[in-house]
């Protein structure tokens, strides 16, 4: 198999949930099993690109060659004929966005996070090479030389954590900024934004921070008659922060090797270069998401 990244950059939280309560918050967000860290269900991601890639063809012996059907197989009632030959793996947290004390907010990842980043892009043909020296101590946060997250002093403060700061040698959290920045953002401002807030902590304290920054909101449900609160009308609901990134395999089968490069790729980049919607409360404005895909090499204008 062959085939590319695909980064998820949050323009607005994120709700995919799981459908059933843990603690005290009714509507979680999906979490890893081992981790516990956020992540986006690849089925969820493959339904969000199947309706923005349709193009609204029936399904007959005429069209059943299409790259549309041959990529994401065709509809239900067909589904015995073939399937299709894209495999859309889930969305991997890889940078994960927190207040900040000084820069409004920073963007956080880890080392077992680049890692697994490093794996899948490996998965796909990208010789991922990252940057020498993004292990941290214990309590201590690796920024970058241009960094605003210390404000000019040797610590920095992610929600109720102090943290202390450091700009290793040869600035490798520049370098790591600058290859996701290239991947994930267009050129311009938000790359230079990315680059001055991103920051490596201990892969402990980025588990911490993901499980308990994430957005919690109030719903409730009014009567119609009395104007207040219905029986069991008050629930709470878990979002991930927007500006999270997320990153995953998508996989194409060798059979249709031929088609990628010059059809199937070009259909899901066509398809991707306006914001997508996933997850749930698209009416409230839930869920506005960037998706990019990432050969390795291309770099975005």
């Amino acid at each position: 198999m062959s085939g590319r990244m695909l980064f998820t950059r949050a323009l607005s939280p994120i709700h995919t949930g799981t459908g059933q309560t843990t603690g005290v918050i009714d509507l979680p967000v999906a979490r890893e099993r081992v981790t516990n860290w956020p992540y986006l269900p690849g089925s969820t991601i493959k339904g969000v690109l199947r309706d923005a890639c349709d193009p609204n063809l029936q399904y007959d012996d005429s069209t059943k060659n299409h790259p549309f059907f041959r990529a994401f197989g065709p509809e239900t009632d067909h589904a015995s004929d073939f399937g299709g030959a894209l495999a859309i793996c889930d969305g991997h947290l890889l940078c994960f966005p927190v207040r900040s004390f000084h820069g409004t907010f920073a963007w956080l990842t880890c080392p077992l996070a680049l890692a697994r980043w490093q794996d899948d892009a490996q998965a796909v043909g990208i010789n991922l090479q990252l940057p020498q020296g993004l292990v941290s101590q214990p309590q201590e946060a690796l920024v970058a030389q241009k960094s605003v997250l210390h404000g000019g002093g040797q610590t920095i403060y992610l929600e109720e954590f102090d943290v202390a700061s450091k700009v290793p040698a040869g600035d490798p959290v520049g370098q790591l900024a600058r290859l996701i920045g290239q991947a994930v953002f267009p050129a311009g401002a938000w790359r230079t934004r990315f680059e001055e807030r991103l920051a490596v902590l201990p892969d402990d304290l980025f588990t911490g921070l993901s499980e308990t920054a994430t957005e919690i909101t109030a719903r409730i449900r009014l009567s119609d008659q009395s104007k207040t609160v219905d029986q069991g009308g008050l629930w709470y609901e878990e979002a991930v922060p927007s500006q999270a990134i997320f990153a995953g395999p998508v996989l194409i089968e060798n059979r249709l090797a031929r088609l990628a490069n010059g059809l199937i790729w070009p259909l899901i980049e066509n398809a991707i270069n306006q914001p997508l919607q996933i997850g749930g409360h698209a009416s409230v404005g839930r869920g506005l998401v960037f998706l990019q895909l990432w050969s390795g090499e291309e770099e975005r204008a």
